[in-house]
């Protein structure tokens, strides 16, 4: 199983471009409100998926190694 907290070193691929990345979490909660925003503009679902659970949902940013 795969999890970004304990290892946070990732490759993102889109198309055939690969690129190392490092992942962290969203602790402060006012970025962790301005990323939500652009992840919901981006795929409105994330929003109707945050309204059908209880739980916080992590967000993540990758950044450039």
């Amino acid at each position: 199983m795969y999890n970004l907290r304990t290892d946070p070193d990732v490759e993102l691929r889109d198309a055939t471009e690969v690129q190392a990345m490092r992942v962290r979490e969203v602790a402060d909660a006012d970025e962790r409100a301005r990323v939500w925003a652009l992840a919901v503009e981006a795929f409105p679902p994330y929003e109707d998926y945050r309204n059908k659970t209880t739980r916080t949902i992590p967000v993540f940013i990758a950044e450039p190694v």
